[in-house]
Formats: C-alpha cells, structure tokens, sequence
C-alpha cells in the first residue's frame, strides 16, 4: 500500500497547530492546535481554509500564520469510530499539556464498540508515543506535512 493511500483514501485524523510565541525560556514554546479527523483530508483541509477562514477566527489565524503546520495521520486499520476515539483522545491529552494555550475544536464524539475498539488503547499509545518522539510539544519548523502510519500498534513516519 502506498503511503498517499493511507492519507488520501482512508480515514485520518490531524493536527494543525501554530506556535504561538516561547514560555519562560525559549526551549519552552507555546502552541495553539486544532485536532480534528476526516474520510477525505484534501477536501477537508480546502474546507477549512476556504470556508471556516472566513466564519471563524480561529481558523482565520491558523490560515494567515506563517507558523502553523499540519501532521496527518492514517493506517489501513483506520475506520470512522477509531479516528473519532483517537480524534477525543488526543484533544484530552493536549489539553493537559503545558505547552498547549489553546485548543481549538468544539465537538467531542466518543464512540462505543466497533471493529478494532479493543484494540484502541494500544494504537491510541502508538499515536501518541510517535508524536511525542517527533517533538508534540511540538515538532520542529520547516516540518509542513508528516505521514504516519501505523502498522499492528506501531507507527513509523513516512
């Protein structure tokens, strides 16, 4: 399976975020970060600059950043109910940490069983163990577009 597949045919979640400025020191940088999920993230993603750019500021100052980047992630085990779940999950961890000021998605979703829901914790670990090894607190600039994939609970980048 190629890796523009996994992104552009199958379920994904993503993350865009900007950032904002540095904390104490400037080893401690601060984020704004929309999380969201999709079953088509090119038509997602012209949707959100195209049409919320102009409703919401939120999305009007991710837009106009020169800062802001965008991480999608997808593997062939995606489905709608598990990238929902990793979708919620991922706004509650983000939101207890520190170098998160603003979080920026106005729904949560949680699911109930389905395919692969006894499977979620460990893919849920894999998601966010990869993203903390690639700096989500977070990653380094000039880094526009990141493809994980993830493969029986372990995620490699592409």
């Amino acid at each position: 399976m190629q890796n523009r597949e996994l992104i552009f045919e199958y379920p994904t979640v993503y993350l865009i975020y900007d950032k904002l400025g540095s904390g104490r020191s400037s080893n401690d940088p601060k984020f704004k970060v929309y999380v969201g999920e999709t079953n088509d993230i090119s038509r997602r993603t012209r949707q959100h600059l195209k049409d919320t750019g102009k409703s919401r500021m939120d999305w009007k100052a991710l837009n106009e950043s020169h800062n802001s980047q965008m991480i999608a992630i997808g593997d062939y085990y995606f489905n709608k109910s598990l990238t929902l779940d990793i979708e919620n999950k991922l706004m509650m961890y983000l939101l207890s940490a520190e170098s998160v000021t603003q979080l920026n998605n106005r729904r949560s979703n949680p699911q109930r069983k389905y395919f692969m829901s006894d499977q979620f914790e460990n893919v849920l670990e894999g998601v966010w163990q990869t993203l903390r090894k690639k700096g989500l607190r977070f990653p380094r600039k000039n880094q526009k577009l990141k493809i994980l994939r993830c493969s029986k609970h372990r995620l490699s980048i592409l």
